[in-house]
């Protein structure tokens, strides 16, 4: 198992694709998929430590996927879901909990601080990791505070200005 890392699996793809870019921009490691077929494929080898899910996925629901994989990889579970509020939803997810899955819930639309929080809430940051991956990422950092002078601005790629700004509200 990699440490730190997120299976995400959403049908729509500006969401997962949102996820990704969001999460590895923090260090995670993430892996997409759009189906709920494709999540019990890869899942069980993949034994992610969290499963970012939309609980209704065409086919096998998300809420199926993430029961299964959960039992079967231990993995932590984020529903992203616009029924956040949904009072049988809630209860939904305190029966998962109550069955031993560590189950959780995202809201749609969110924001980019939401949505670490929550990640960070369920597994950590991967800044946590061993002294040598903390060694090594402090050297990334120190690198990159060279290459861009104190008071002189880093030229941002497209992608990193518009997630400067932008929060999800699909």
């Amino acid at each position: 198992m990699t440490s730190h890392s997120i299976l995400v699996a959403d049908h729509n793809p500006p969401i997962s694709d949102a996820l990704k870019v969001f999460l590895e921009a923090e260090g995670y490691g993430v892996t997409v998929v759009n189906s709920s077929e494709q999540a019990l494929k890869q899942g069980t080898p993949l034994r992610p430590q969290l499963l970012l899910i939309d609980p209704v996925m065409p086919g096998t629901s998300g809420v199926e996927v993430a029961t299964r994989l959960s039992r079967e990889t231990n993995c932590k579970v984020l529903f992203v879901t616009a029924f956040a509020d949904d009072a049988d939803f809630k209860e939904m997810v305190r029966g998962l909990q109550k069955q031993g899955c560590d189950a959780g819930i995202l809201p749609k639309p969110f924001e980019k601080d939401q949505l670490l929080e929550s990640v960070r809430r369920k597994i950590g940051t991967p800044a946590q990791g061993t002294v040598e991956d903390r060694g090594a990422e402090q050297a990334v950092g120190t690198a990159q505070r060279r290459a861009t002078p104190p008071g002189e601005k880093r030229e941002l790629t497209p992608y990193e200005r518009l997630l400067e700004v932008a929060t999800i509200n699909l």
